[in-house]
């Protein structure tokens, strides 16, 4: 068994604080703008719920995108920026919305009632509207506040100041029993060369990815998940990761993984497990 070295996030936030809200709001307001239109045009029934999900799911990958490309390795601060994104996209919606139903005698300003969201929810309960609201604000407003944060889980390599690469090292059968699956928990990643290889990568299966920075041979971490065919509500594969983001030196990584389970691994032939969830 191997010294475990969990990777963990620096909690530094790069440029995040910038591209997020300069970037990604422009761009979710933008939407929100399409959404309202698709809205008032088209008949409730092919709007309700397919709109506002993927509505919410476009904000929540713009969020995501600015996250990454700000380098934002802090948990916490991505959740509290998509919190306030999805905040952003149901305030646009609801104030674009109630703003295009008001007569032109009411002489609104629309810049200040986006700021004035007071406004917009006395106009909402003036038209009994808030279950509507509700159920609108959930759809659209989940993938952005979980979505970034759940999947934003990469290595990066402080030293180079950059994310770290992903790769897809092997596939191997989900055939462990609970003695090896503990072993596999405690770092033991050696456990894998006992498993039958899965070089088609047939449901179920144990896949091993590696992060490594293309700059450096100082990050490297590993971590193994478990994939078992089922979708997800976004259509991607459902991933269970068994292992957390472990941490190797070279040398530990070329005695644990190259010569152990590396070389008894032929090649994924799996175009969908080639590449590991970004």
């Amino acid at each position: 068994m191997i010294n475990v070295n969990v990777y963990k996030e620096s909690g530094r936030l790069g440029n995040s604080l910038l591209l997020v809200p300069i970037v990604a709001g422009p761009i979710i307001f933008t939407l929100g703008l399409v959404y309202v239109y698709i809205r008032v045009n088209l008949p409730a029934r092919l709007i309700v719920p397919y709109i506002p999900i993927g509505y919410g799911f476009l904000s929540a990958l713009c969020i995501r995108h600015m996250a990454v490309q700000g380098k934002c390795r802090n948990s916490l601060v991505v959740l509290a920026l998509g919190i306030a994104g999805g905040m952003l996209a149901v305030d646009t919606i609801w104030t674009v919305y109630l703003y295009s139903l008001a007569p032109k005698s009411a002489n609104l300003d629309f810049v200040a009632l986006c700021f004035n969201p007071g406004i917009v929810w006395r106009a909402i309960n003036m038209r009994r509207m808030p279950v509507i609201w509700a159920l609108e604000a959930g759809a659209i407003g989940i993938f952005p506040a979980l979505y970034p944060f759940l999947t934003l889980k990469r290595v990066f390599c402080e030293e180079y100041n950059k994310w770290c690469d992903i790769k897809v090292l092997g596939c191997f059968k989900d055939q462990m029993d609970s003695a090896q699956a503990e072993r596999l928990k405690q770092g033991e990643f050696a456990v894998l060369a006992e498993l039958p290889v899965n070089p088609n990568a047939a449901y179920p299966y144990l896949r091993l990815n590696s992060f490594s920075c293309d700059k450096c041979n100082n990050t490297v971490a590993c971590q193994v998940i478990r994939i078992t065919g089922k979708r997800t509500k976004t259509g991607s594969l459902a991933e269970e990761e068994l292992t957390k983001q472990i941490l190797f030196t070279p040398e530990q990584f070329e005695e644990s993984l190259a010569t152990k389970i590396l070389a008894a691994s032929p090649k994924v032939q799996s175009g969908e497990a080639e590449t590991a969830n970004r």
